[in-house]
This record gives C-alpha cells, structure tokens and sequence, in this order.
C-alpha cells in the first residue's frame, strides 16, 4: 500500500476511534477511500456502519427530500445506497434490528426520532419514499426501490411480512411504472416461492394483471402502452422460471376474460392511439406463445392448451386485423427508398402477420389439436360466424385452420409476402406460417383444404415463377425473398415426393411445368449444392429423391430454357439471407449460362 493509502486508511481508523458524533458518519463518507475499505471489510468500519443509529442515518440520507442535482447529496446518496445494498450478513440484519436493543454509542437518551421500539422502521421509511414517488427524485427512488429489492432477497422473510401489511403494493408500484427499480419489486415479489402464504396470489388479488392490461387501453398515451406491455413481458419471464406452478399470476394471464379485453383494446381501431395498443399488446402475446410452448410444466399431449383463450380471441376478430393488414396507417403515405416510391409495411402491420402467423402455428399443438370444443365455444364460434362446417367440431386447431382459410388469411399474408421483396423479417414471418403449412399431416378433410387453398386458390407455385422472373430482370443483385423462396419450395419438393398419392393428383399441373422445372433444377438444386446438401454422398445415404428429382429436372429444362444462374457464397442459407445479406451481396456473380 502507497504512502498516500496508508494515509487515508489512517484518516478512518483516526475517525472510528475518536467520539462518536452524528456527525461521524458524514465524515467518513468524505473520504476518498471508504469504499474501498468497505469493500474489503474493514471490521472496524463495518462495526460502525452496522450499529442501529448509523443505519437510520444511512436511510435519512437516501429518503431525504433534496432537490435533484444537489452534487454533495448525489455523492452521499450513493455511497449510502453502497452500504445498504452491500452483501455483508451484519449490514442487512441491521436494518432490521430493534434500535434499542443495540449498543449505540451515539444515540443519545433524549433522541426521540431513534428511541422506538421497532424493527420495521427502515424498510418502512424506504417504503413510503416510494409510495412518495421519492418527492420528485428519481435519482433517489431508484436507490430506495433497489434497497427493498436487496432485503426481498436477503432479508426475505421479514421484508415480506411487512410488505404483506401494506395497502395497495400493486398500485403504488404501478404508480412509479416509469421507474425500472420500483417495477422490479414487483418482479421481485412475483418470483417468490416457497412462503407460508402464496405471493403470485395476493399480487393477483390487488388486481395485478388488470391493472396492467388497463395501461394498454388505446386511450392512454403511447409511453403508458409501452410500459404496461414490458410489465406483463417481464412478469412472464419471471413466472416461467418458476419450479413448480406459475400460479395465479400465470392463470390470470392466459384467462380468457384477460386475453378478451387486451385483444379488444388492441383491436378498437377507431381509437387514436389504437396502433400503439395493438403493437405493444402483440409482444406480449407472442411472448405468451412462447412461454406457453417451452413450458416444463407441460406434458406434451397438453401443450398449447392454455392457449385456446389467445387463440379463440384473435380467431374471432380476423376481420379487424385484416383490415389493418389491408388499410395501413396512416394512410397510404408513401416514402422515397432506394427503390423508389412505396407505402411501408409498417410496424403495425409486421406485428398483425406476427401474431397471424403465431396462432396458426399454436393451431397445430397437441393441446389445441385435440382440444374438443365446449358447448359454450362452440355457441361463441357460432355467433362470430367461425362454425362453418360441422366436420371440424372435434378439433380446436381444425376451427382455427378453417377460420383462417374463410377469411382469406394466408392469402393476405403470402400477398404481402411478396409486396415488399426486401423485408426479411416479414419475410421470416411468412415462411413460418407457410411452413406450418407444408407440415401439417395430411389426415384430415381440414388439412387438405388447407393445401388446396394454398396450391390452388393462392395459387403459390405460380407467386413463386412470377418472383423468380422479377428476380432474373432485377440484375445482379437477387430480391430479398429468393432465400426464403428457395427453402419452401425445397419442402415442395420433399413434401410432394413423400406423399405423392395424396396430393400429386392435387397439385401436379402447378408444379409439373417446364417453367417449374427450370427453376428447380437452377435456383434450388445450385443452391443446395453451394450448401454442400445436394453432394453424392451425402443425397445417397440421406435424400435420394431431392438428388435424383433435380438431376431429371436440369437434363430436361436446360436444353431448351435460357436459364440465369446466381452462384452463391457456399455460406448461403436462407436463415443467414437475413442476418448476414451484405456478404451475401458482396460475394454475388452472375452468369448466364
């Protein structure tokens, strides 16, 4: 240690033995060094910050009412705070000690603010600052609320019994949603397990979850929606961490009364803010997907199950998002690209195919494909005009794939698909419900209607020539969607050549043209061979149709077809056509052949 350190190390030891004043405190904490040395546990400090009145003084400084930007009061706030939330045992059992049942040098018999009989009078002190909204200082309240936070999990056991003889918690924190610390009380309240009473249902009981939803009313402000939507996110989060139940809080969440009046906010369109609520509610369904879907808790015959409330709800309102998908807001207000003029996609509308494509892939869950609709699901289906065709009453999945096809749903989605050729995150979104497609088992009435829509009525094979034209006249640099374009049609192919006798009669005059042809032997067949698929040893042992499939296709188009062929980097997949598209670019040659 310098000269200089044994100084300032001298300096507190010289404080620490001198009388103890109440002013000692703010003496110690002038010093260069004090974090230092309370971070190595200096015992002798350590005794000092521990006792009952240098606790209290610590507290005082945290919840003191000073105007913000006061630099003395930044400073002691600070290295307050750093005592409070330090992981020394003697510290944190402090806090909640009976200050009169310590040995405190300092306090003096006549000092009435300390003399009290009362071991919660610190986190109490911490509480009602919060409760305050810190007076105006966030700087400080975040301080407060990370010090609540910090005895919830060393202290739990008295933090919570305190806590539980408080009034509206849930209020009061939602009260300061703005302030990150404060909303992580309440992540940290939902989190705990294993307590004589259950946590996650006595939040539920203050009405948390309806709470939360209220904030994304399309009434409320922008910043209000964004906040309410991370809460619930975050709540699931903690939740699916949870060993053994998610309980009530994960219950209300996926309840059919919650899920119905989020959806009904998200959905009233004729509000001002109504696109806000709609973005911000559909992050926090799909993250509700996907909570429900990697669940441990879940058998898998079960899963998707608690998912028929989300299902059922966006089911029923098809219509209004379409209408978002079909009337973008605002309205058509076209922007300069490098491509020229167009009318963006829009966030909005990118979330609306976000949770288009979701529900659709739930639909295939074991818990919503053998879901047998109740009487009284069966009588809402009916009044939302969802319940067609009786055939489909022994599956909740079937209603939800009939559904879709009646209101022209993938239609939409595959329209917009190739509207915007450089959007690859719709992109993305398209591939998913359309591989959903391409995956369904072909055992049911419901299934092969979905696949004549899909090959038939949106005519697909056709979208996809049409695309490949526009992607030999766009010149050097390939459209955006060929990537994703190139992986379906390889499922096509594996698709067709694996049930042949169910849907060739189906679908061949689409897909057994010259034109097809040529495209499958050139687009897909090079570049499964750029990816080191398509070689002989690997097709032999793994995928000889899709080897011997594109070898006839190239003997019997190229004689006669002009073909441009696009040699990619061996890199090349479609998911890295997304992620990885300017290596992509700069590695592109064109050649005709």
């Amino acid at each position: 240690m310098d000269a200089v350190s044994c100084l300032k190390h001298s300096r507190i030891e010289q404080l620490l033995r001198e009388k103890r004043t109440k002013d000692t405190l703010s003496k110690i904490l002038e010093e260069d060094d004090f974090l230092y040395e309370l971070t190595r546990r200096n015992r002798a400090l350590i005794g000092f910050l521990s006792t009952g009145s240098v606790i209290s003084q610590l507290v005082d400084i945290v919840v003191s009412q000073v105007p913000y930007g006061n630099p003395v009061d930044i400073k002691n706030t600070k290295l307050a705070s750093e005592v409070l939330l330090s992981d020394n045992r003697v510290i944190q059992e402090s806090i909640f000690e009976d200050l009169l049942s310590l040995d405190d040098d300092c306090l003096s018999s006549d000092d009435e603010d300390y003399a009290e009989h009362d071991e919660d009078r610190n986190v109490r002190r911490l509480w009602e600052f919060v409760v305050e909204k810190g007076y105006g200082n966030q700087h400080k309240l975040s301080y407060a609320a990370q010090i609540i936070c910090k005895l919830l999990r060393t202290k739990k056991i008295k933090t919570l019994k305190f806590m539980l003889k408080q009034k509206d918690v849930v209020n009061n924190i939602l009260a300061n949603v703005e302030n990150d610390q404060v909303v992580n009380i309440l992540l940290e309240l939902s989190s705990i397990e294993h307590y004589s009473v259950d946590i996650p249902t006595w939040l539920d009981s203050q009405n948390l979850v309806e709470s939360l939803v209220e904030m994304l009313h399309p009434k409320n402000q922008e910043e209000v929606h964004e906040q309410g939507a991370q809460v619930l996110v975050d709540i699931l989060d903690v939740i699916s961490t949870r060993r053994t139940t998610e309980g009530h809080i994960g219950t209300s969440l996926k309840s059919y009364k919650i899920i119905e009046k989020l959806v009904s906010y998200m959905l009233d369109l004729h509000e001002e803010n109504s696109s806000s609520s709609f973005k911000n509610g559909v992050n926090f369904l799909i993250k509700l997907i996907h909570v429900s879907c990697n669940s441990k808790l879940s058998n898998n015959d079960s899963l998707g199950s608690d998912l028929c409330p989300l299902a059922l709800s966006i089911t029923k309102r098809l219509d209004s998002i379409l209408e978002i998908l079909n009337y973008p807001r605002p309205d058509d207000v076209s922007v300069r690209t490098t491509h020229g003029q167009h009318i963006p996609l829009g966030f909005e509308r990118l979330r609306a195919c976000e949770i288009l494509s979701a529900v659709f892939e739930c639909s295939t869950l074991p818990g919503l494909e053998e879901q047998i609709p109740s009487t009284a699901l069966l009588n809402l289906l009916n009044e939302e005009g969802l319940l067609k065709d009786r055939q489909w009453l022994g599956s909740f999945g079937k209603l939800i794939r009939d559904a879709y096809i009646q209101k022209g749903v993938l239609a939409c989605c595959v329209d917009l698909f190739f509207r915007y050729p450089w959007n690859n995150i719709l992109h993305t979104v398209v591939y998913n419900m359309i591989d959903g497609i391409l995956t369904l088992p072909l055992d049911s009435n419901v299934n092969m209607k979905v696949f004549e829509h899909f090959f038939i009525t949106i005519n697909f094979p056709q979208r996809v020539l049409a695309a490949y034209n526009s992607n030999k006249e766009a010149g050097p640099v390939r459209l955006g969607y060929m990537g994703h374009l190139i992986a379906m049609v390889k499922t096509i192919i594996e698709l067709v050549d694996s049930n042949n006798e169910q849907l060739g009669p189906l679908i061949k005059e689409y897909i057994d043209n010259r034109e097809w042809n040529a495209f499958v032997a050139t687009e897909v067949g090079i570049t499964l061979e750029a990816n080191n698929t398509v070689s002989t040893e690997y097709i032999d042992s793994r995928n000889p149709s899709i080897n011997n499939l594109v070898a006839f296709l190239y003997e019997n188009s190229l004689e006669t077809t002009e073909i441009s062929t696009v040699h990619y980097p061996a890199s090349f997949s479609p998911s890295n056509s997304v992620t990885d598209f300017s290596t992509l670019l700069e590695s592109v040659e064109v050649h005709a052949e």
